[in-house]
């Protein structure tokens, strides 16, 4: 099976002003600042899609570091609950400049704002905690997404309110975790850790006042200079990170794990049921009183505002003592977030329809150059263009861990009449997995439904079509394919040239790409190969 090359999928530029030869700066997203960058919305010249734009200076090498874990990071986390990356673009300062370096950080844009303000209205106009029901909910894809960061090593240190977006105003939006600049795989993290003499040498990333109106009101809660670090000495100590009315208590001495993301949900947790912060009180805390908090006090868990199970997985998760305290594959599986009354994000198989996955049976039969096509697809396509998709995947996902293993979409095709022999759904899940594992990723189901189910601009493909044509020529030949892609096994080529004759042969049979000396697929070629629904965009440019 072959694959896209993460570099061909997720373009990174270089040249200067690339960025804005590519897209319009509408705007800055309000409130919107990430870990030691601001965010812009965007728009795409031709496709007219709006996304969001992370800009930050890059002034040191520790920096640059963080930043390019961050891309590397974003290009892995395929899952429905998670930010989707698109591109990077670096701008180098001209030597012997005073200007840093700047990085962009081009992602999907969530219009529906973040999950602080969400709270700040219930808290200040509607003077009404959240629903239960809507908490459940949330919860359900927040600890979803974390889990699926978890399962892979990986630790995002930043999670809070406003690092959790909705992707549209919607009461029942999607949810989004966001802003993995502090993100790292836990190992990396633990053998990198430096000898600090005691807690408070260890050394430091703080994110420099991203944490909303209502956290400014912290003193100092950055004040480590430009939020970076502090003198380290003696013994072995892991960086604090973080914005610290969300940190864990044992990340303040020094050594923490995947763990400490969970303290951070169990603190959002009480402030979605309750409404206000267990560990801070504004006007009241400054940095060390919240520190202290954190690790010494016992919130109270009012029992009539909240039920006996949203205040027991509110306790596991803010558990001080890390071995205590509840993994996000056990608080997904709380009685409370599995309570057949309460709506669910997951394994909603009645809103499944043999419609809906029909189109799965086909997949397998296309070639490796469609499939990569319809891969790169479903990295451009609108949340109005996904929105069915993304319910029937997430309809599938029974367990909730971001993933379909092959028990799972066997029981969905099941629950809708649609019964494969045993033979056919191997074949389908070994089209599906890029991997090669029994797990069907979120991006991949996307593509494998495309044809039938979505409608796409012409000027989507055309951005899926430039991929391909690196050399700006107009055509896509041998040469741009064995660049694109890869085999799913390190060393094997991503097609042959035999298999990419034929790929031409069948889009335009009576047409030159008969001929060996000029195999190649012009950008109406392309589109007809592919035989999707397309309507045309108006400010679409042709291809060359």
């Amino acid at each position: 099976m072959a694959t896209v090359k993460p570099d061909v999928m997720f373009p990174t530029r270089t040249r200067p002003q690339a960025v804005f030869d590519d897209y319009e700066f509408v705007g800055n997203l309000s409130g919107a600042v990430g870990a030691f960058g601001r965010v812009m919305v965007v728009r795409r010249w031709e496709s007219e899609q709006l996304r969001a734009c992370k800009v930050v200076p890059v002034r040191t090498s520790q920096e640059r570091e963080l930043l390019d874990t961050e891309v590397e990071l974003l290009k892995s986390l395929v899952h429905p609950n998670i930010m989707e990356f698109h591109a990077v673009y670096w701008e180098e300062a001209a030597q012997h400049s005073a200007t840093a370096s700047k990085v962009y950080i081009v992602c999907e844009f969530c219009e529906g704002g973040d999950l602080g303000s969400r709270i700040a209205l219930h808290r200040e106009k509607l003077k009404e905690p959240m629903s239960e029901s809507q908490v459940v909910y949330m919860m359900q894809q927040i600890l979803s997404a974390t889990k699926f960061c978890h399962d892979r090593g990986i630790i995002h240190r930043d999670l809070k309110p406003q690092n959790i977006l909705f992707q549209t105003r919607s009461r029942w939006s999607p949810i989004k975790i966001i802003d993995f600049g502090l993100a790292d795989f836990v190992a990396k993290i633990q053998q990198t850790a430096k000898a600090a003499q005691n807690p408070s040498d260890i050394d430091t990333l703080c994110t420099e006042g991203n944490g909303g109106d209502w956290l400014a009101h912290v003193p100092d809660l950055c004040s480590f200079g430009t939020g970076w670090m502090r003198r380290l000495s003696k013994r072995k100590a892991m960086q604090v990170a973080g914005t610290t009315p969300y940190m864990a208590p044992e990340v303040f001495a020094g050594w923490y794990d995947h763990r400490f993301d969970n303290f951070s949900i169990g603190i959002i947790l009480y402030e979605m049921i309750y409404g206000n912060h267990p560990f801070y009180t504004p006007h009241v805390d400054d940095q060390q009183t919240v520190k202290a908090r954190i690790q010494s006090d016992v919130p109270d868990f009012p029992a009539d505002v909240s039920s006996f199970g949203a205040r027991h997985l509110c306790r596991g998760l803010l558990e001080k003592d890390p071995e205590e305290r509840l993994t996000a594959t056990q608080a997904l599986q709380h009685p409370w977030l599995k309570d057949p009354e309460k709506p669910s994000a997951f394994g909603n198989k009645d809103m499944l329809t043999l419609s809906k996955l029909n189109g799965l049976v086909n997949y397998p039969g296309h070639d490796k150059f469609r499939r990569a096509v319809y891969l790169m697809l479903a990295q451009e396509l609108s949340e109005q263009q996904t929105q069915e998709l993304r319910k029937s995947f997430m309809a599938l996902d029974a367990t909730g861990d971001g993933v379909l293993s092959s028990d799972e979409l066997l029981e969905g095709m099941r629950h809708v009449g649609l019964v494969l022999p045993e033979e056919e759904l191997t074949r389908l899940v070994a089209a599906l997995s890029s991997s090669g594992s029994d797990q069907i990723q979120y991006r991949e189901f996307v593509s494998a439904l495309i044809q039938r189910r979505v409608t796409v601009d012409r000027a989507q493909l055309l951005e899926c079509f430039r991929k391909f044509d690196t050399g700006g020529t107009g055509r896509i030949r041998f040469e741009d394919v064995q660049n694109a892609l890869c085999g799913s096994e390190a060393g094997t080529p991503g097609m042959t040239e035999s298999e990419w004759a034929e790929v031409v042969l069948q889009s335009n049979p009576a047409g030159s790409g008969t001929n060996n000396d000029n195999v190649e697929l012009t950008f109406d070629d392309f589109v007809a190969l592919l035989e999707l629904s397309v309507v045309e965009q108006s400010s679409a440019a042709t291809a060359a």
